[in-house]
């Protein structure tokens, strides 16, 4: 018996495989009975909005019991068993909406839109202009790893320059894609005079889409500098300061590479640092990181990039170091706090910048995602690479500068 039911949820697994589909199914009844429950759910609502069963994707079926034989959709005028009926709970996808469907053995029914409204699979809630890139974030009811890409439209035409091959994959029912604005190191300014709509959809699957966002930049979208100097320690000197939504709550922060000591003429300081000031909260500003001394006397201008595909925005800090030294921070933001990203092995492990003479992103691998490149040594005569492995940077290999 058991051998029989192991088979049967094998053949369920292939069978939503093929389909394209990977449902978190939860119910734990046979799977035969399961494989008949879906399979209803899509021919009803193939023949409710007229198209065929195979455009439909399952996206998750539960187990669940209902209070009587109605299935939890009662008809006025109908007479229903008052038995608790054991039942499933099956959410499908079509056309750009989703719909729910309760079922038993050999029934299905449709729950209405007024008990159950269907969503759309995929909707853009808010975008971020910054002068580099466009942030693009919203919710999706697609299963976890879906991978969703986006293409934009300036005055009813499309973008030649927007890559509309980039996708990010849906995680917990939220997606959030970063676009450089331009392609091959030339950079695109928006137009405050243009309409610009911009698109999500499913990839390779145009029919699940969202609505179009419409926006223009008729107003700020990154406001203007703030006055920050009243929060910083004395003494600061603010050599740059950027404002960018870097953890995607909608509210712009600030953040400031400030310097402290030095001489009069400004070639080099005693120490730099990084702060990371909020200014959204509702009562006032507030700083809500502060680096450490960095390891640098002079501080280039900041820079706002995504370098490692994960779809949030990264600020480069890349400071000097005597004469001929340079090195590079990486601030980023993950589960509610400001941290830099840490080499890990190589000359540099264990640290929380890149490069002691040099450092610079390149993809040398085509993957669309930057590996750093940290030299070290007698005139920079040597470098760690280090890639991108989903959580960190990890050492690959040394070579040498030819």
């Amino acid at each position: 018996m058991l051998k029989s039911r192991f088979q049967g949820l094998l053949l369920l697994v292939m069978v939503l495989s093929m389909t394209g589909c990977m449902p978190a199914l939860q119910a734990s009844s046979g799977s035969a009975e399961t494989l008949e429950v879906i399979e209803l759910a899509k021919s009803a609502l193939a023949a409710h909005l007229g198209i065929e069963a195979d455009t439909i994707t399952v996206l998750d079926l539960s187990a669940t019991e209902f209070a009587d034989s109605s299935l939890g959709v009662r008809e006025p005028g109908q007479q229903y068993l008052q038995v608790v009926t054991p039942g499933y709970r099956v959410r499908l996808s079509a056309q750009g909406e989703v719909y729910v469907y309760h079922g038993s053995v050999k029934r299905v029914v449709r729950v209405p839109t007024d008990q159950d409204p269907p969503t759309p699979a995929i909707t853009i809630e808010h975008v971020q202009v910054t002068p580099t890139h466009v942030v693009i974030s919203g919710r999706s009811a697609l299963p976890n790893g879906t991978p969703v890409c986006s293409w934009l439209e300036i005055d009813g035409q499309p973008a030649e320059w927007w890559p509309e091959d980039s996708a990010v994959k849906v995680k917990d029912g939220l997606w959030r894609l970063t676009m450089a604005l331009g392609k091959d190191d030339t950079a695109h300014s928006l137009d405050t005079a243009a309409r610009y709509a911009l698109h999500a959809q499913q990839q390779d699957e145009p029919r699940i889409a969202s609505q179009p966002f419409c926006f223009d930049l008729a107003g700020p979208q990154t406001p203007e500098p703030i006055d920050v100097t009243l929060l910083l320690p004395d003494c600061a000197h603010i050599l740059d300061q950027v404002s960018v939504d870097i953890d995607g709550d909608r509210g712009m922060e600030v953040i400031v590479l400030a310097a402290f000591g030095g001489s009069p003429d400004r070639l080099g300081y005693d120490w730099l640092q990084l702060f990371v000031i909020e200014p959204d909260r509702a009562a006032e500003y507030a700083i809500v990181f502060q680096s450490d001394h960095l390891a640098g006397d002079r501080g280039e201008k900041l820079a706002v990039r995504d370098i490692n595909g994960d779809g949030r925005l990264e600020v480069l800090s890349k400071e000097s170091m005597g004469a001929g030294g340079e090195t590079l921070y990486v601030l980023a933001r993950l589960d509610g706090s400001f941290y830099f990203l840490r080499p890990h092995g190589g000359a540099f492990g264990g640290l929380d910048r890149f490069g002691d003479n040099a450092v610079r992103l390149d993809d040398l691998d085509g993957d669309g995602v930057d590996e750093i490149l940290a030299h070290y040594g007698p005139d920079a005569c040597q470098f760690d690479i280090y890639r991108w492995n989903g959580q960190d940077y990890v050492y690959v290999e040394t070579r040498s500068v030819s």
